[in-house]
């Protein structure tokens, strides 16, 4: 195709891109840039022109590849400007908690820097223009936001909402499941000479897209059955929810867009047009400040406020009881059940907890349950105690010499762990060698020792059935612990890794 054709083709079929950056380029329309009609107008036609471009293989000629990339930076640059500007603008409507910084202010910044990169972009795309477009500028009345005072009434009939545990619970507890990784690329604290290192294994566009589905999934699920509802209407505790995920989504629709430029159009390797290096309508520090600084902390803001928001939802609705089963027959509650039972906890982002003897833990904290074991511990020595005394060879051995005592105790031992009530790790030894009676002690205080020596080294458990512990609070989370219990917390008496049920699969997905 003979350049000066397609040229001319560019200019007839661009002549609304140029006029909108013709628009741009006046310095007394600046301030009205940053609207949505205009921004709208400018991403429509930079699409058109850079599919256009696309279609007839610019990326392949010298010349105009250059004008390519450009084009990319305005459809960028105009859909995050519009974007910012949706937010700012719906602000009121999203009943937002207060969080350290003010989103406001800090938006209307972030607004005058992308305003001054789209100046930047138009006189940029400007430059191909061969000869001065005669045809009249856009009007700025074309780009007034709407004045309209007031809102229109309130008068659909809200719809009867389903059950809240099926709705609102189930949005609030899926927000603090997708939690995980979110949370931490969003509320890591990095120093700005650690912004272009975290590209692509901590920030990359991929990550930030996927993210963003979420949490658009999340925004579609609230509008489906929550929005209009009796249920929406009577609380309005509830309505900061919709609006935290929205502004969570766009703020990562924007900050997927400026991770697109930087790591496509910035840093990406390339070939022929790369002599004249990247187009930086803001130079790369700016660059990266707007997507850290701005859009992926309020993110991390308003996620942690969500976070917070959802757990005193699902507090407030979701359904109370209490179930009671026994406790871990391998070594009480270590790492693995009490992991197994805080990721439950966390997993339904509801306050459980364990009591046991009178004491109540937290079981959405592994650490509190910890401390139960210390409690166990006491009552199985004062359970093998008894039981040994049962048996009366203790009572027997105050009449010989304490050298015979060892070989006594272990017949003793081995006699409890036929009943099942001792269980023995796996390759361990009971060897008493070196460990004798002292002189003031008597066979009870010597048995004990001995007991609590073998369990200290975790050569043996003992097997009292009967110790149990209650749990209270969200009965979707009892039904899962219940589950839990019945399948030996994941372990078997020597604490091996046993089968978890189908509906404890998450679990799995987290360890």
């Amino acid at each position: 195709m003979p350049e000066e054709n397609f040229e001319k083709f560019i200019m007839n079929r661009g002549r609304r891109l140029f006029g909108l950056c013709r628009f741009a380029v006046e310095p007394d329309n600046k301030a009205r840039l940053f609207s949505r009609k205009f921004l709208g107008a400018l991403t429509l036609e930079a699409t058109w022109m850079e599919e256009t471009l696309d279609y007839y293989g610019s990326q392949h000629n010298v010349y105009w590849s250059r004008f390519r990339k450009v084009m990319a930076a305005a459809k960028m640059f105009s859909s995050v400007s519009y974007t910012l500007c949706h937010i700012l603008k719906a602000l009121p409507s999203y009943h937002l908690l207060d969080i350290s910084r003010n989103f406001g202010q800090e938006g209307e910044a972030a607004g005058s820097s992308l305003t001054g990169a789209l100046v930047i972009i138009a006189q940029e795309i400007l430059k191909v223009q061969t000869a001065p477009d005669q045809s009249a500028l856009p009007r700025a009345e074309d780009f007034e936001e709407a004045t309209f005072t007031g809102k229109l009434d309130r008068d659909v009939i809200t719809r009867p909402s389903s059950d809240p545990n099926i709705t609102l619970i189930s949005l609030a507890t899926t927000f603090l499941n997708q939690s995980g990784d979110f949370g931490a690329l969003v509320t890591a604290e990095r120093k700005p000479s650690e912004y272009p290192g975290c590209f692509p294994d901590k920030i990359s566009e991929e990550k930030l897209r996927t993210f963003k589905a979420q949490f658009h999934n999340l925004q579609s699920s609230y509008d489906t059955y929550l929005s209009q509802t009796d249920l929406e209407n009577g609380d309005q505790s509830i309505l900061p929810l919709r609006g935290h995920v929205s502004i969570i989504y766009h703020l990562l629709e924007a900050a997927a867009g400026f991770s697109h430029y930087y790591e496509r159009h910035i840093v990406a390797v390339k070939t022929g047009d790369d002599s004249e290096g990247p187009f930086l309508p803001l130079s790369r520090d700016h660059h990266l400040a707007l997507l850290f600084d701005f859009f992926l902390a309020f993110a991390g803001f308003y996620f942690l406020a969500t976070k917070q928001l959802c757990r005193n939802l699902i507090a407030a609705y979701s359904e109370k009881d209490e179930i009671t089963v026994g406790i871990p027959q391998y070594r009480g509650f270590h790492v693995r059940p009490s992991t197994f039972i805080a990721s439950i906890v966390e997993h339904y982002g509801s306050k459980v907890t364990m009591t046991l003897n009178g004491e109540e833990y937290d079981a959405g904290t592994a650490f509190d349950l910890f401390r139960a074991n210390e409690q166990i511990s006491m009552a199985k020595k004062a359970y093998i105690k008894d039981r040994a005394a049962s048996e009366g060879i203790l009572a027997n051995l105050g009449g010989i010499d304490q050298k015979y005592w060892p070989g006594q105790v272990q017949l003793l031992i081995l006699k409890l762990m036929d009943e099942n009530v001792i269980n023995l790790s796996s390759g361990k030894s009971l060897s008493l060698e070196g460990v004798l009676p002292k002189p003031e002690e008597d066979p009870y205080d010597y048995f004990q020792r001995v007991i609590t020596r073998f369990m200290n080294f975790a050569k043996i458990d003992i097997n009292q059935q009967d110790l149990r512990v209650t749990f209270a609070g969200d009965k979707r989370v009892l039904r899962d612990i219940k589950a839990l219990a019945e399948a030996g917390y994941g372990e078997d008496r020597n604490g091996n890794n046993t089968h978890l049920p189908a509906q404890l699969t998450y679990l799995k997905r987290n360890h």
